[in-house]
């Protein structure tokens, strides 16, 4: 039997089960894109001091998305919702996990002689460094809390 949970492209990568994506600032949900429409869900500035909270595009007739709508995408709304719901249900059954710290190519197991290389130039700059660059990637950077979530 086969599976029908896993990506199928013998018809080609736009015959997908999904015409929407979720795009994210740092760990915060910025907008979703179905189709040809897309909602800010933050940072939606000038609309929010009209009154409205969040900002609605027509990717195909605005795409630098510099005039804002909602009365012409009024239909759309409840699809974006729903979305959002079944998105932040699943985010809450499978949370993300935490960003890896690490020194990159370590660890790596088959790599190509290529990748070997290039961990030879990490590890041989990291051992340059005048500190531990483990202690540093641990280390509480301060007011790094005050700027914002930036994925880290």
């Amino acid at each position: 039997m086969v599976s029908t949970r896993r990506p199928c492209f013998s018809k080609g990568d736009t015959h997908g089960r999904r015409d929407y994506v979720f795009i994210y600032a740092g760990h915060e949900l910025a907008a979703t894109v179905k189709g040809r429409y897309k909602r800010h869900w933050i940072g939606a500035g000038d609309v929010a001091a009209s009154g409205m909270p969040e900002a609605y595009y027509d990717l195909y007739m605005d795409p630098r998305e510099e005039s804002p709508q909602m009365v012409p995408l009024i239909h759309t709304q409840g699809q974006f919702n729903q979305m959002r719901a079944r998105h932040e249900l699943m985010k809450r059954k499978y949370p993300d996990v935490p960003n890896a710290k690490g020194i990159p190519y370590t660890g790596l197991s088959n790599a190509r002689p290529e990748t070997l290389a290039i961990a030879d130039r990490v590890k041989a700059a990291v051992e340059a460094m005048p500190f531990d660059v483990r202690e540093y990637l641990e280390f509480e950077v301060p007011g790094s809390d005050s700027v914002g979530d930036w994925g880290d």
